[in-house]
C-alpha cells in the first residue's frame, strides 16, 4: 500500500493493484487559499481516484476537485478478480466525530491491503470507547494535532487508547527547509506562505499561529515515541504489518508542485 500526501489533510491511498482513494482534497482557489496548491499530478502523472471521501464540508477538507477523474482500466490490466473488485474487503465505516468546535466530522475507517485506516479528520477532542469501538481495530490511524502550541495531551492520549502500529500526522503545511525546527523560523515560513493570500479573509496572523503550533505540536510528539520515519518526499509505502507500535510516519513534503 503507498501512501501520498498531498497537503493539509489531504491523502492518496493506493492499493496493490493501484486502486486509489482520495481523502480529504482541499479547495485551494484564491478565497480559501493557505498558499498550498493541490496537486494535478503525482510523480509525472495525472491524478487519479476511484472514490473520494469527505469528512466535512470545510475549505481545508472539502473541494470538488474536477481535474481528479477515474483512471480507466481494461480487463487486460488485472486478473479477472482483481478487476471486478477494485477494493477487496474494504469495510468502509463511517464514525460521527466532533471537531474542536463540535461541529461534526466523519472519521471513515476502511481496510486497504490487510491494513485497517482509520482518518480523524480535523482536530478531535477525547473519543469515547463506544466511537474507538466503532472503528475496530486499527493498524493505520491519520490524526491532527491540536490547534493549541503545547496542547499534546489529548491527542496522545487518543493514540493511546486506539493503540495504532502507525500514527501519520495530518492537517499541516510541510515547512522548508525540511529539518527546520526553530519556532520563529517556523512562523516566518508560514508568515511568507499564509499571508501573502490577500483573496483569503481566513489567511491572516491567527492562521499562521495555528499552523505553527500544529508543527510544534509534532515536534513535541514526535519525542513521545521510539521510532518516527521523517518522510521527505511525498509517498511512502506501507508493507510491515508487524511493526513494533506505533510507530511515527511524518511527511516533510507533500505532492503540490
Amino acid at each position: 500500500m503507498k501512501i501520498t500526501f498531498l497537503g493539509l489533510s489531504s491523502f492518496l491511498i493506493e492499493n496493490k493493484y493501484g486502486h486509489k482513494i482520495l481523502i480529504d482534497p482541499f479547495n485551494d482557489s484564491p478565497e480559501w487559499s493557505f498558499g498550498l496548491n493541490f496537486p494535478k499530478t503525482i510523480e509525472g502523472k495525472r491524478l487519479t481516484a476511484e472514490l473520494v471521501l469527505l469528512s466535512h464540508m470545510d475549505a481545508d477538507h472539502a473541494s470538488f476537485r474536477p481535474e481528479v477523474s477515474i483512471e480507466p482500466h481494461g480487463k487486460k490490466d488485472h486478473k479477472a478478480s482483481e478487476y471486478k473488485i477494485r477494493f477487496p474487503i474494504l469495510n468502509l465505516h463511517g464514525v460521527l466525530l466532533s471537531e474542536w468546535n463540535g461541529y461534526p466530522n466523519i472519521g471513515w475507517s476502511y481496510n486497504i491491503d490487510g491494513f485497517n485506516l482509520w482518518h480523524l479528520a480535523d482536530n478531535v477532542p477525547l473519543l469515547t470507547k463506544s466511537q474507538i469501538k466503532e472503528a475496530g481495530k486499527i493498524d493505520i490511524l491519520f490524526i491532527s494535532p491540536t490547534k493549541i502550541a503545547g496542547n499534546i495531551q489529548t491527542t496522545l492520549k487518543n493514540i493511546k487508547n486506539i493503540d495504532p502500529k502507525y500514527v501519520v500526522w495530518a492537517h499541516h503545511i510541510p515547512v522548508q527547509p525540511q529539518n527546520e525546527t526553530n519556532l520563529n523560523k517556523i512562523r516566518d515560513y508560514y508568515k511568507k506562505t499564509i499571508l501573502p493570500q490577500k483573496a483569503n479573509k481566513g489567511a491572516d496572523m491567527h492562521a499562521v499561529e495555528v499552523f505553527t503550533a500544529y508543527m510544534t505540536n509534532i515536534f513535541e510528539m514526535n519525542k513521545k515515541f521510539e521510532r518516527v520515519i521523517l518522510i521527505d518526499k511525498p509517498s511512502y509505502a506501507v508493507n510491515n504489518k508487524k511493526s513494533a507500535k506505533p510507530t511515527v510516519l511524518f511527511f516533510r513534503r507533500s505532492a503540490q508542485k
